[in-house]
């Protein structure tokens, strides 16, 4: 949780600087955070090596091809903020999520 916090952190970052707000896919440094966030989860929950390369692999090509970063960063935003997420943002990387560990298993 701590590392998705940053990564909601340094996405409200980059937006403020304006770094990166027009970019229509989410680009590779947060996916690389992201790539590792979902490594670290799902060691954690004790799953192995090549099973976590697999899920994480899907999850992140999946983002990348169905998630433009507009709506990506606006759930960092609403995330460091503290306010409510952007309508279906959520419920979109969830579904990534939930697609990824049924193709995995």
């Amino acid at each position: 949780m701590r590392s998705r916090v940053k990564l909601w952190q340094l996405i409200a970052a980059a937006l403020l600087a304006g770094a990166a707000a027009q970019a229509e896919t989410i680009p590779p440094q947060y996916l690389e955070i992201e790539r590792k966030s979902c490594s670290d989860s799902c060691a954690k929950a004790g799953n192995p090596a090549p099973y976590c390369q697999r899920y994480c692999d899907c999850a992140i090509g999946k983002m990348k091809a169905q998630i433009p970063f507009e709506t990506y960063s606006g759930v960092g935003q609403a995330a460091v903020k503290d306010e409510p997420q952007p309508p279906g943002a959520v419920d979109k990387l969830a579904d990534i999520y939930t697609a990824c560990a049924q193709e995995t298993q």
